[in-house]
């Protein structure tokens, strides 16, 4: 087959990209990077895809972690606080974050104080956390929800999660594709939830540490 040596150029450089960096996130048709540099924990990030709202015009600093969404991207700058481009709203601006992550249209953080703090697009109360203010340990946003681990284990949604039963069982980690979601159990099975059209994730038997997005 055929490729032209500006397709091959192009790869190239993505490989290359992605090997030099220290974070990377996908957007629904754009790509944000994190690439290494003389600092150990981040570096200057690059983008690449569509740019209909600016989700490939990064500012032009050093970042420790970035997450992207729909036409959005966020970062972590080395001191916590949080950036955004592209088509996001409401971005804190002082909020210090452990880890950040992106939703379809909005995103959450957990801070250093362990709350959830979630912003932008709230269509159907995904940027809105539980009000009996647990502490958590990690967390994970779909299309129009998110969920989070207490520090106990327990599990935690928000947004359009109505009518679908939550796990009852302490998870270590769980992970999000639109409007589904999958943990691990103590016991090393794989708990899911949600909405099930798409997604095929069903819960296996089994000595599993994490899940991820395919």
């Amino acid at each position: 087959m055929f490729r032209s040596p500006l397709l091959l150029i192009l790869q190239l450089f993505i490989i290359e990209s992605i090997a030099k960096s220290t974070s990377l996130s996908c957007g629904y048709s754009h790509t944000c990077l994190i690439k290494a540099s003389e600092s150990s924990h981040g570096g200057p990030i690059e983008c690449w895809g569509e740019n209909l709202k600016g989700e490939t015009n990064p500012p032009n600093e050093i970042f420790q972690q970035v997450t992207s969404g729909h036409m959005f991207s966020c970062a972590l700058t080395m001191h916590s606080t949080v950036q955004c481009w592209g088509d996001i709203q409401n971005v804190p601006v002082n909020t210090k974050f452990q880890s950040i992550t992106a939703g379809r249209m909005h995103a959450c953080g957990i801070t250093f104080s362990n709350e959830i703090y979630c912003f932008g697009r709230n269509e159907h109360g995904e940027t809105v956390p539980p009000k009996k203010r647990s502490l958590y340990k990690q967390f994970a946003c779909g299309y129009s929800n998110s969920c989070a681990l207490t520090r106990d284990g327990f599990v935690e949604c928000w947004g359009r999660m109505k009518g679908h039963a939550l796990p009852q069982t302490k998870l270590k980690t769980i992970s999000a594709k639109r409007e589904r979601y999958c943990g691990v159990d103590m016991d090393g099975n794989v708990v899911c939830w949600g909405s099930s059209n798409r997604e095929k994730c069903e819960d296996r038997q089994g000595k599993m540490e994490t899940v991820f997005k395919s």
